[in-house]
């Protein structure tokens, strides 16, 4: 379940702006203390996160990139890079951007926090969900699925045909990146106790 969401323009970013989601998705824990389930560090996972877990290679803004997924940061220094630069004073078109890993950073984040909110679940996840989310919403990976979708609760319906009782109901508000919990690995990470199958009626 969404705990905390925040809407976040890259352009309209700063330093209180990215220091705020930085607090946001570690809460009371140390940047260095593990994220969830995983052996990567809250630091980690929130760089992942923001980039929305894909690394892009090295060049200018102009030239050709290749951008693939990746499970773990291949080189944390091109966004503590990116950090200073988007937290500071240097300009757009300036030399520093066209010519280092700043600018692919910096188009790698737009692209992911585009038409998104930034959250953090009640199991401490963090990602990016549809803009139109917000709290209470339910972050799930459908059986047979593999990236996490977020659900909004709708009122519940009656199916005589299926017994007696009502059947909770609820509309599909889009796909996510939830750090974690990508490409279904929940149904194998998660122990059973932190697991609940259950049928939903999806309008």
């Amino acid at each position: 379940k969404i705990i905390n969401t925040v809407s976040w323009s890259l352009w309209d970013s700063n330093r209180e702006l990215l220091d705020g989601l930085r607090k946001l998705a570690n809460g009371s824990s140390s940047p260095e203390e593990l994220y969830c389930h995983t052996n990567e560090s809250n630091k980690g996972a929130f760089w992942h996160t923001l980039c929305g877990g894909v690394e892009c290679d090295p060049g200018s803004v102009s030239s050709p990139k290749r951008v693939h997924r990746t499970g773990e940061l291949i080189d944390v220094t091109r966004y503590q890079k990116w950090e200073a630069w988007i937290t500071g004073e240097t300009h757009l078109n300036s030399v520093e951007f066209q010519t280092m890993e700043i600018g692919n950073v910096n188009q790698l984040v737009g692209s992911t926090s585009a038409g998104r909110r930034f959250i953090k679940t009640q199991k401490g996840y963090i990602g990016w969900a549809p803009e139109k989310c917000e709290e209470g919403d339910l972050v799930v990976v459908l059986a047979g699925g593999g990236v996490p979708y977020i659900l909004h609760s709708e009122p519940e319906i009656e199916i005589p045909e299926y017994g007696e009782g009502s059947f909770p109901c609820y509309s599909v508000l889009g796909d996510s990146y939830v750090h974690g919990i990508m490409d279904g690995e929940v149904f194998e990470l998660l122990d059973e106790s932190d697991r609940e199958m259950k049928e939903i009626i999806l309008i």
